[in-house]
């Protein structure tokens, strides 16, 4: 055998993490994921896939703490490959770590971020799409929680109007009418 280079081990151990995942396998990638993070030898394309596989894994063993700072480095990395290297942009990976970082923000009782990551997610979402529309019906919920019904109403109020025959739409309509 030959002695790899810490980058070409990384290389290595990232194709096997990716494997992994393909495979449905994230508990045997977890670990690989974390030594290729703590490297921070690959290239970014590469460090934000690690960062964002090694957050879903804390999140799937309720490390909320952990998912939530690898989370926000993930979502930071994403982010940076969509303006440094916008070929190997991953759009889905951006909302779906920003629903991650609200389930979490929203569970810990952190609102004001929690809002602040749904109206980031409505950036990657087209107008009108049931994607949009249920990040919007949850914003609502979360100022219902904070206490600021008037947003609250507001919001289902034109949620209701803009989508009258949509689930969101008829849910909005029916809360207001019980209101």
């Amino acid at each position: 055998l030959w002695e790899l280079t810490p980058q070409a081990r990384n290389q290595m151990r990232y194709a096997r993490a990716l494997a992994y995942e393909n495979m449905d396998k994230p508990e045997a990638a977890a670990p690989l994921w974390s030594a290729i993070y703590n490297e921070k030898l690959l290239p970014p394309t590469q460090m934000s896939n690690a960062a964002f596989y090694l957050a879903r894994s804390a999140e799937r063993r309720r490390d909320l703490e952990s998912a939530y700072y690898v989370g926000q480095d993930a979502l930071q990395r994403l982010i940076g490959v969509t303006q440094t290297d916008p070929e190997n942009a991953d759009v889905e990976k951006i909302k779906t770590q920003l629903v991650s970082l609200l389930d979490i923000a929203e569970s810990s009782g952190v609102l004001a971020q929690a809002l602040e990551y749904a109206q980031q997610y409505l950036q990657y979402v087209n107008e009108g799409s049931l994607d949009q529309q249920s990040v919007i019906y949850r914003m609502a919920r979360i100022h219902k929680k904070r206490g600021d019904t008037a947003e609250w109403l507001r919001i289902l109020e034109d949620l209701s109007g803009k989508y009258p025959d949509s689930v969101f739409g008829k849910t909005a309509k029916s809360e207001l009418a019980s209101y």
